[in-house]
């Protein structure tokens, strides 16, 4: 999906977009933290819906896991990923369909996740929106791929996200 949107001509001549899967290492938190001082800004972090992708963005923010224990400085990191605008947006373009159409059920792993990021002190609701977090403790989860395709949103749906993942 990076590669699409950004082939989209849609985003902007110098934006980045870095793709790693799993957990980041506190060398990947080094190195993105020199390119957020380098670029004078912070690492934007769009991701799923779900809890691996939120435990992602708190090990980035946190500087590496553990969660638990600082262990290093914090990764320069704001949250872009599907909180409650993106789900409005999503709500909205749906027309016929219910959003739990686009949704996927989690496994019994990723409810003990989401359930260790609110111990760890993790605020869903803040970080993702009431409605997400509502979505989440029951049980469901919503992939980038679920909240952008066009063959359920529109053509035009990349245009209305744009200026969401950006701000």
């Amino acid at each position: 999906f990076p590669r699409m949107w950004l082939r989209s001509d849609l985003f902007p001549d110098r934006t980045d977009a870095i793709v790693h899967y799993g957990m980041p290492s506190r060398r990947q938190c080094d190195l993105l933290r020199a390119h957020a001082d380098a670029a004078g800004a912070p690492i934007r972090f769009v991701g799923d819906l779900d809890p691996l992708d939120l435990t992602v963005f708190a090990s980035l923010h946190a500087g590496g896991a553990p969660l638990r224990a600082r262990a290093a400085p914090a990764t320069p990191v704001t949250y872009a990923g599907i909180d409650d605008s993106w789900l409005s947006i999503c709500e909205r373009r749906l027309r016929d369909r219910q959003l739990t159409s686009v949704c996927i059920r989690q496994d019994a792993t990723e409810k003990r996740l989401l359930a260790a990021l609110e111990r760890a002190g993790v605020d869903i609701d803040a970080l993702v929106g009431p409605r997400c977090a509502a979505l989440l403790r029951g049980g469901l989860k919503l992939e980038i791929e679920g909240a952008s395709n066009a063959a359920f949103y529109g053509e035009n749906v990349m245009r209305e996200l744009l200026p969401r993942l950006l701000r």
